[in-house]
């Protein structure tokens, strides 16, 4: 039997070179093909539970489209930017100082946290009397994709 070759850093960048080629030579013949590609673009934009690799990487290919197709900036930018502020808008900040996300989207999200039994020492609080809060894991996740596309 065959082993698959490990998938280097190298083969991922010349595969991203190859599509981007295949992209820019189908437009280069069938021009009125960009219309189709906003909806292809929209539809599998990755949802916000997918990993940070994978919405940096989406995004940051989508960026790199719009230095051959001028004309994409726009709805690119547009497709980024709303499904950054559909993410945060699910991080809910309450009056109390609570963090917690508002969508029912993360299936494995437990919202009965037991703040007791989570304390990370770098959430201490500065007093004995003031409450202890963990944010729980998937905000922290989905706040270090936005950081991360915001710095693209």
């Amino acid at each position: 039997p065959k082993t698959s070759p490990e998938i280097t850093d190298d083969i991922i960048e010349s595969r991203k070179t190859i599509l981007h080629q295949t992209v820019q030579s189908i437009l280069a013949i069938v021009p009125t093909g960009l219309s189709q590609l906003y909806p292809i673009i929209e539809k599998n934009y990755p949802h916000k539970r997918y990993d940070l690799t994978t919405h940096t990487e989406f995004a940051n290919n989508l960026l790199y489209m719009c230095t051959y197709i001028p004309s994409m900036e726009y709805h690119v930018l547009n497709i980024i930017i709303s499904n950054c502020i559909e993410m945060d808008v699910d991080i809910v900040i309450e009056d109390s100082g609570q963090v917690q996300l508002k969508s029912n989207d993360y299936d494995d999200f437990d919202e009965s946290i037991d703040i007791e039994k989570h304390v990370d020492n770098n959430q201490r609080p500065s007093t004995l009397n003031e409450p202890l809060q963990v944010i729980p894991k998937e905000v922290i996740e989905l706040s270090e994709k936005l950081d991360a596309i915001i710095m693209l």
